[in-house]
């Protein structure tokens, strides 16, 4: 009853106003939008627990709103906006890893209170708590008995994971209360057997890369992974410093991005990710959706460019010593480009321009080996800007494109621009 007449009272007062209480056993704290409701919602709360005939510890209790307290070993600034977690549970952890690697054997028991006190700061440290304990389990796990000895040696990336800790505890201490970015941007990715592929709605961007062989024979998981891998390098320009609300539909992937998984090329995916994105000031929200809510990105990683083909490096070296040295690819991916600076079909990684034909080509010495598809296009445009590069095109007589080759038209134009390559670089 003494329960039912505390919680009556507040409840009422829950739905008429904005008061936030958390209770954790014996021990509870609120906040109010400003110093006024805050002050008025503490003497009600002291009200209400003196009525329900609770003994309330004064010395412990702190009746006058703050902004900065300590709760449960997590500082709550609101000055900063953070939350952080204590100078002494900080320090406490870092001298058990330190003693943990100077010690020849450990046990299952001393790297369980390790792993523990590193799970205990997830409210603060966030999901990088579990993704970089993984392999501390492991090797807890490969004891039976609790005092068994343990050689570390053994589990090199256990090793690794507690000097990433010892490194970076107090790099990593604090979380914003409140996000101060008001808006998300929704990222959409899928992979089938053949290719991955992300779409970003509200800028019309769109990523894609075909899976070699090997990477077909993967699991469907893998491919997710490196699907929202590949594509958070390949947005890098727009997603930087953004809040970002990624929409995939493999349930399992959207898991292991956050806790990551014991298995470790899954683990060390999700930890690219997470590394990633802590670079770039990314802040990642994975979503699980169902197929049919992600339709644009399924499309973009079933297609497969048939067209795509190149010259090789011989071949290329010898070009650019002919005419060049070229100064962009126009048509590239970073499997097969050429030069430091490319323009692509997608997104990806290093890519400066997407759509060739949307920039200005005269300034540049251009190398174009566009897919068969485009060559009439790309021909057409090198003949319009008057540009200066080269072409490579496939012998393939029986094309729709040869016929422009031969065309009167084409080839006065052709041979003229040959002609003034030759005149620039023979004496």
């Amino acid at each position: 009853m003494i329960f039912t007449k505390l919680l009556r009272p507040l409840v009422s007062y829950w739905n008429d106003h904005s008061i936030k209480i958390c209770v954790f056993l014996d021990d509870g704290g609120g906040t109010e939008s400003n110093l006024v409701k805050a002050i008025w919602s503490s003497n009600f709360v002291r009200r209400s627990l003196k009525s329900s005939g609770l003994v309330v510890n004064e010395e412990k209790s702190v009746w006058h709103p703050q902004k900065r307290l300590t709760w449960l070993g997590v500082i709550i600034d609101f000055s900063e906006n953070a939350y952080f977690i204590t100078e002494k549970r900080i320090e406490a952890l870092i001298d058990l890893i330190i003693e943990t690697l100077t010690l020849k054997r450990v046990t299952s028991r001393i790297l369980s209170k390790v792993a523990g006190s590193i799970i205990s700061m997830k409210f603060v440290l966030s999901d990088i708590t579990q993704l970089k304990s993984r392999y501390l389990y492991e090797a807890i796990d490969s004891e039976v008995a609790w005092d068994a000895p343990i050689s570390l040696k053994k589990f090199p990336q256990a090793i690794r994971e507690l000097e990433f800790w010892f490194g970076n505890l107090r790099r990593l201490n604090h979380r914003f209360i409140s996000q101060h970015r008001a808006t998300f941007v929704n990222v959409y990715s899928d992979a089938s057997d053949f290719g991955i592929g992300s779409h970003i709605p509200a800028l019309w961007a769109d990523s894609h890369r075909n899976l070699d062989p090997k990477e077909q024979g993967l699991s469907s998981t893998w491919r997710e992974l490196s699907a929202i891998l590949y594509s958070l390098r390949s947005f890098k320009q727009l997603l930087t410093r953004q809040s970002i609300n990624w929409f995939a539909d493999n349930f399992a992937a959207s898991l292991i991005v956050s806790k990551g998984s014991r298995k470790k090329h899954l683990q060390d995916l999700a930890l690219d990710i997470f590394n990633f994105c802590a670079v770039d000031l990314i802040t990642l929200k994975i979503n699980w959706i169902p197929r049919e809510e992600n339709e644009t990105a399924d499309e973009i990683s079933k297609d497969i460019d048939f067209d795509d083909w190149q010259i090789t490096d011989e071949f290329f070296a010898f070009l650019n010593k002919r005419w060049g040295p070229f100064s962009v690819d126009r048509f590239a991916r970073p499997e097969n480009t050429k030069l430091p600076r490319f323009n692509s079909k997608f997104f990806v990684p290093g890519c400066e321009v997407v759509d060739a034909f949307s920039e200005n080509w005269s300034n540049e010495i251009n190398y174009v080996v566009p897919p068969v598809d485009l060559i009439p296009e790309a021909l057409k445009f090198i003949l319009h800007s008057q540009c200066k590069g080269t072409l490579v095109i496939p012998l393939w007589k029986s094309a729709p494109f040869w016929s422009m080759i031969r065309d009167e038209f084409y080839s006065k134009n052709v041979s003229r621009i040959y002609n003034h390559h030759k005149r620039e670089r023979d004496p």
